[in-house]
């Protein structure tokens, strides 16, 4: 890769990541690009599977260059490589308030753990809390893919 790739810019997709796009670092240019799953099967000849996602033609080709250049293209973490959950009960025990870390223990579990999670933290007050714990989570982890994957970064 001719430049280190920005941190910053990695965080800023991990942010976004969802089940519908997968994202992708060009170790020779360090741009990231991201294109929704299907483009990968319509590249391949098969059908798409979420109707409602638009597929453009260069999605398509950049699936195509993604397939024949492994070396080049390498794919960012995605959300089940996130873990998000983790990261939330990471931050409930981080608490030293053990009734903060006990609220937040309860709403991370059973049906609705996340929309309980929110809500919790904003009638804590804690909602900035989190989002900086969030966020320095999410420069560890691309701090580490970055170095499994041998590509230099620059934290900005």
């Amino acid at each position: 890769m001719s430049e280190p790739v920005k941190l910053k810019k990695i965080v800023e997709t991990l942010e976004l990541a969802n089940d519908i796009f997968s994202s992708y670092l060009d170790k020779k240019t360090g741009e990231i690009t991201s294109i929704p799953g299907d483009a990968y099967s319509v590249s391949q000849g098969e059908d798409a599977i979420m109707a409602d996602v638009e597929i453009h033609a260069s999605d398509v080709e950049f699936a195509k260059k993604v397939v024949e250049d492994e070396q080049r293209y390498v794919a960012l973490p995605s959300q089940f490589d996130i873990h998000e959950w983790e990261i939330m009960r990471d931050f409930s025990i981080s608490r030293e308030d053990e009734d903060v870390s006990q609220a937040l223990m309860n709403a991370i579990h059973g049906s609705g753990a996340f929309r309980y999670f929110k809500d919790k933290i904003f009638e804590l007050g804690i909602r900035d809390d989190w989002f900086d714990f969030r966020k320095k989570t999410l420069y560890n982890i691309a701090r580490k893919w970055c170095e499994r994957n041998d590509i230099d970064y620059i934290n900005e």
